[in-house]
């Protein structure tokens, strides 16, 4: 690399708004704005909190293919350094021809993407535009280039996302030098952990993909040595491949003095240490090993050797939490995130994500009596309201309506909040906010 970016902590990347056109049940034309910090959905069930978190994570990822089969359209920014990313999706059912019969038809689902990056410090722009399968890209020194298509339509845009990203904490002058590889060092920083951004599930589907057993992400921790990594902390992916790069070894076992997700997880569980094994489950043509089959041990304060089987509901939750937020260290997308868990867990589990940017949705009034305000602004801005309320022309469907407190309810609920006389789940509930 021959030379320095402006930051040299890793790239963060901030989910700034949404604007969903169209998207199931969601009233068209929503539009949410989102703080770098805690953003927390509030509602009844079956008012479209998880359905909404999964649009979050879709969208941090840039990546559709899991609603590829359904339309939708939706607007949103993204901001990494100097750079601001607008990015438009689309989704559409076109019929066409099947052969040359006529009749012959059928559906094919089309998608058309296109994002404009804006560079605070220059005022440059770069842009992506994905047309009926082809994608363009102008910008960060290339003019008007047809990028080959690589896996998806949605990688393709992913990528130059990534890129634009990525492009924000660098200077100007290597943002636009092609021969400076720079650009490239930062976006496979940006790659090595884009895909982790998934919703955390509210039983325990996260705990299962760990283990790799069958689960709802169809997916599952593990690397193809050397190259890509799935789910896998960075500490203990290098070990792995400094273990299995050269070596002919079929296993590995580390304790939790050397990783440090586990050491965490041993601190907030409450054992006296931790080691995990990790085995190589599959050697390719090319010779590339494939290595995942984590299983962990803990040992107890008394003694005893725990399995990770052997663990309680809410351990298995609260482990699972502990990996997840070390994958993610600016960003959280979190489902009932409290289910089984002790109120002291959930204390560190607040304290964990406030320290990022988080997207949570709870029906837990402990976790949001554990959250604080300065001002009604700060009430209006940390909860979106999640309702379902009767829509379509005859008023029988019913619609969701996601939406930030009115200037009114905020400063109704921040009156009521600095009194101190009642939690902040009494104040949502007595003030028919929540």
């Amino acid at each position: 690399m021959s030379g320095k970016r402006i930051d040299e902590n890793r790239p963060k990347v901030t989910l700034n708004t949404m604007t969903i056109h169209r998207f199931r049940r969601v009233t068209p034309d929503t539009e949410l704005q989102f703080r770098p910090g805690m953003n927390v959905l509030i509602g009844k069930n079956a008012t479209g909190k998880t359905a909404l978190l999964r649009l979050i994570s879709m969208a941090l990822r840039t990546d559709f293919e899991e609603v590829g089969q359904e339309p939708f359209e939706l607007a949103y920014e993204l901001t990494c350094g100097e750079a601001t990313v607008a990015v438009e999706i689309k989704n559409e059912r076109r019929e066409v021809r099947k052969g040359i019969l006529v009749r012959s038809r059928k559906t094919v689902w089309v998608p058309s993407a296109r994002a404009v990056a804006r560079y605070r410090d220059t005022g440059k722009e770069a842009t992506v535009e994905l047309r009926e399968g082809v994608v363009f890209f102008k910008g960060l020194g290339e003019e008007d280039k047809v990028r080959a298509g690589g896996r998806s339509p949605w990688w393709d845009v992913q990528c130059a996302v990534q890129e634009f990203l990525a492009a924000g904490v660098l200077d100007p002058k290597q943002r636009e030098d092609q021969r400076d590889d720079a650009l490239d060092a930062v976006a496979d920083d940006l790659e090595e952990t884009w895909e982790d951004r998934v919703r955390f599930d509210e039983a325990l589907e996260f705990y299962r993909l760990i283990l790799g057993e069958d689960n709802e992400y169809e997916d599952k921790a593990e690397c193809l040595l050397p190259a890509w990594r799935s789910f896998l902390p960075a500490g203990l992916y290098r070990e792995i491949r400094k273990k299995f790069g050269s070596r002919g070894e079929s296993s590995l076992t580390l304790t939790s003095e050397r990783l440090p997700f586990l050491a965490v997880a041993v601190q907030v569980l409450g054992f006296a240490k931790a080691r995990v094994r990790a085995e190589v489950v599959e050697v390719d043509d090319q010779n590339r090993k494939r290595v995942g089959n984590l299983r962990f041990w803990f040992d107890t304060k008394d003694g005893r050797v725990l399995r990770e089987d052997h663990l309680s509901f809410g351990q298995k939750r609260m482990f699972a939490l502990v990996y997840y937020l070390h994958l993610n260290p600016d960003v959280a997308i979190v489902d009932e995130p409290t289910n089984g868990l002790h109120h002291e867990w959930i204390a560190y589990l607040v304290e964990q994500l406030g320290k990022r940017q988080t997207f949570v949705a709870t029906q837990h009034p402990l976790l949001l009596d554990f959250l604080t305000f300065e001002s009604a602004a700060e009430v209006r801005s940390t909860f979106v309201q999640c309702r379902s309320e009767p829509g379509g022309e005859d008023k029988k469907e019913e619609t969701w309506h996601w939406s930030s407190m009115t200037e009114e309810d905020a400063q109704r609920f921040h009156d009521a909040y600095v009194t101190g006389v009642q939690f902040v789940s009494e104040i949502l509930a007595a003030k028919g906010l929540w």
